[in-house]
């Protein structure tokens, strides 16, 4: 039989075979760059049924068939089942049968969004593992500049982001010869830092 899944994920026992799906794990990642979608098993020793791995893309719609986008099965590996991911997606090990069906999907694009299945059969066992995937386009650089006017010892208001800073008062400096005109300055420099969901 299957043990368990990495994830701390044990399989329950009914009528001589399990068959359970472990909770779902969101991944982030932007456009163009790659992601790896673990899945890692334990296999009981006392089952000598060969073992299956197949990835597929859940649809959102239940009425549609799966799409299995990766397979490994009889010591083969088929990576080219999904046109759409068609030389993106290959798992991490070359044995993946020996516990590690991780997989890494490369050159993301939004439309790799979704949730991905990872199933693992040695029969009579079968157990499955959820992982979410979301793509997102990567932000435009911004620019940073200052909002109204600066004046020392008031809070400094950056544009795009509501982000504040503090500018430090400067000491004015006295002339001991000229009494007309007193004047002062002071500069600093400050990192504009923005944040969104995938990198700084």
């Amino acid at each position: 039989m299957l043990s368990h899944f990495v994830m701390h994920y044990t399989i329950s026992q009914q009528y001589g075979a399990s068959n359970s799906i472990s909770e779902y794990k969101s991944n982030k990642r932007p456009t163009y760059s790659s992601v790896t979608l673990q899945c890692e098993f334990v296999l009981a020793s006392d089952n000598l049924a060969h073992t299956e791995i197949e990835w597929i893309i859940v649809p959102s719609d239940r009425d549609k068939d799966e799409d299995v986008i990766i397979w490994y099965t009889g010591g083969i590996i088929y990576d080219n089942l999904y046109g759409p991911l068609k030389q993106r997606v290959h798992f991490t090990s070359p044995e993946p049968q020996d516990g590690i069906a991780s997989i890494t999907v490369t050159d993301l694009k939004h439309t790799d969004s979704g949730t991905y299945q990872c199933k693992v059969k040695k029969l009579p066992d079968i157990a499955s593992k959820n992982l979410i995937l979301s793509v997102m386009e990567r932000p435009s650089k911004p620019v940073c500049s200052v909002e109204g006017q600066a004046v020392a010892g008031r809070d400094l208001r950056f544009g795009p982001t509501h982000r504040y800073m503090s500018l430090t008062p400067c000491k004015k400096k006295k002339k001991k010869k000229k009494k007309k005109k007193r004047s002062h300055s002071c500069g600093s420099t400050h990192d504009c830092v923005f944040h969104n969901y995938i990198h700084k």
